[in-house]
């Protein structure tokens, strides 16, 4: 399972294709997970892979992705 953690902030992202990068941000706030992008008419990691490096990744606490939240946070 593909992670970057830092500190106690750990997201999950997942990788298609190969070429030039592009980081994918979901639609979702902060409910914002990698599944959406199937579920969409329109799914990048599909149809920019042949020609890209697609990272697609979990907002934190969304999906597989986790980190420290308190009352505090925006």
């Amino acid at each position: 399972m593909p992670t970057f953690k830092h500190g106690d902030v750990s997201l999950y992202y997942e990788e298609y294709g190969s070429g030039y990068p592009l980081l994918l941000f979901a639609p979702g706030g902060m409910r914002s997970s990698i599944e959406f992008w199937s579920k969409s008419p329109f799914d990048p990691t599909r149809e920019l892979a042949s020609d890209f490096r697609v990272i697609a990744m979990d907002q934190r606490n969304a999906g597989k992705s986790s980190a420290p939240i308190s009352a505090s946070d925006g």
